[in-house]
């Protein structure tokens, strides 16, 4: 017998099949609505149990009664090409960043290697996505860095390998749930997505952010380079790159305010991609950071004090430009970006500065080191978990001061 209960502003309905408790969730609806749903349910288990209907393989019965007992030929159909296309197709409509589609076509890509384009997915278990994370764990990739980017082809052999993560193989499976989700629900596919229960391999915890020093000291007892990634500059240390980048005078005059920026207020590199001067009020002396991953289907926004040397790096770039970076009529792309920082900072002793996301690290780290309240660390950089939140830690109490300020001012 099945029966209905409310949770908040939405309903669901409960029942037992083949002596196993199962969940219905319909959401926000009325009562009377409720109570229709109820009515559904206990019609398909009846004719379930008079064996006048019958669940496809590979479909759970929640989805089964949700479908109304319908599944169409289409659904069990769907080839994994079928469903890659379509749901990159899908998401190109400026749902993702373009950053995040191009890595979802890649992850995608991985798992059709390993599944063919024509594995039809009505056939697809928990079995074949164990096999996938199996092999995956197996196979290797160079460890090119930017110095051996540049090495010939054949150089490039000589390069050390490492095997693909943990944490990669559960990002391509996190996509292929989301590609699955999204799939279900346009009629393509029947089944929950089977990756209940999944064996990984262990995953090595990231290490907690280090100062320059503390890095080569690691370094030269015999630690792996990779430690560079997890560098975060002291307030000094950023004063003094911002100098160095200053006084060079680059003919591209935009260059030392993008810098300022990323080091003064934690955006990350594509936030600061595109940025416009819209974004910048200089009589209130706050810029607004525009998020497109903090929230599902929603864009937000932060709002960061700037300092006096924020400001003074900005101003000149108010006039004239769509966009605060590059070229100023379009955003600047990611591969511009990368090899603009690259290209200035090797001849340089900030050669082991990685990327962009070292400012961010370094701004939200300094703060966290002057004893910033957590509040207003997470309310700036825009952290929203735990797991973000956690690699800072270590750094300092969480007491209540004036962040920017007391950090860089």
């Amino acid at each position: 017998m099945a029966g209905i209960q409310q949770r908040g502003d939405s309903w669901r309905v409960y029942f037992r099949y083949q002596r196993i408790q199962h969940t219905l969730n319909i959401g926000r609806v009325t009562k009377a609505e409720a109570k229709l749903w109820l009515a559904k349910v206990d019609e398909k288990l009846l004719r379930l149990k008079q064996g006048l209907l019958d669940i496809p393989p590979g479909m759970t019965v929640t989805d089964f009664i949700m479908r109304d007992g319908k599944v169409s030929p289409q659904a069990m159909a769907t080839t994994f090409d079928q469903l890659h296309r379509a749901y990159i197709a899908a998401r190109s409509n400026g749902s993702l960043e373009a950053n995040t589609l191009a890595t979802a076509e890649l992850h995608l890509s991985h798992l059709s290697t390993y599944l063919g384009r024509s594995f039809l997915l009505s056939g697809f278990s928990h079995q074949h996505l164990q096999e996938y994370v199996n092999k995956r764990s197996k196979d290797t990739v160079k460890a090119i860095d930017a110095k051996r980017a540049k090495l010939s082809k054949e150089a490039r052999k000589t390069c050390p390998v490492r095997h693909v993560s943990a944490v990669t193989i559960r990002k391509e499976v996190s996509t292929f749930r989301q590609a699955w989700a999204w799939g279900f629900r346009a009629g393509l596919l029947t089944g929950t997505f089977p990756s209940a229960g999944l064996s990984y391999p262990r995953i090595e915890e990231t290490a907690p952010f280090a100062t320059w020093e503390q890095i080569e000291r690691q370094i030269k007892a015999g630690a792996s380079s990779s430690l560079w990634e997890s560098l975060y500059l002291d307030a000094q240390q950023i004063k003094e790159l911002l100098d160095h980048f200053q006084a060079k005078n680059d003919a591209r005059e935009w260059i030392y305010p993008m810098l300022a920026c990323a080091a003064l207020t934690g955006a990350r590199r594509a936030e600061l991609m595109r940025m416009t001067p819209g974004d910048v009020d200089l009589q209130a002396r706050v810029i607004i950071i525009r998020e497109k991953k903090k929230a599902k289907g929603k864009n937000t926004q932060r709002r960061v004090p700037m300092i006096d040397r924020l400001v003074d790096a900005i101003t000149p770039l108010m006039e004239g430009r769509k966009y605060l970076f590059g070229d100023g009529q379009k955003p600047m792309t990611a591969d511009k970006a990368k090899q603009t920082f690259r290209r200035l900072f090797k001849p340089t002793k900030w050669k082991v500065v990685r990327g962009f996301h070292v400012f961010r690290h370094s701004f939200i780290s300094v703060m966290a080191s002057r004893g910033t309240d957590q509040r207003v660390i997470d309310d700036m950089a825009g952290h929203s978990t735990d797991a973000q939140r956690k690699r800072y830690r270590h750094l300092a109490p969480q007491v209540s001061k004036d962040a920017v300020s007391a950090a860089f001012g």
